[in-house]
């Protein structure tokens, strides 16, 4: 893609197809290697980090 000039960019399409995916995939590239998010790692972390309080 070139950011050289102001665009707009718009992803479209139905439930399922692929457009979470496809904005995921770029995210490493964009972010210098910052992994994708996970939900399941971030809900256990939570999890372990609540247990820790009481």
């Amino acid at each position: 893609m070139d950011y050289s000039k102001p665009t707009l960019l718009v992803i479209s399409g139905p439930n399922g197809a692929g457009k979470s995916t496809h904005i995921e995939s770029m995210l490493p590239e964009l972010f210098n290697g910052v992994p994708p998010f996970d939900r399941d790692l971030t809900r256990t972390m939570f999890e372990k980090e609540l247990q820790g309080r009481d």
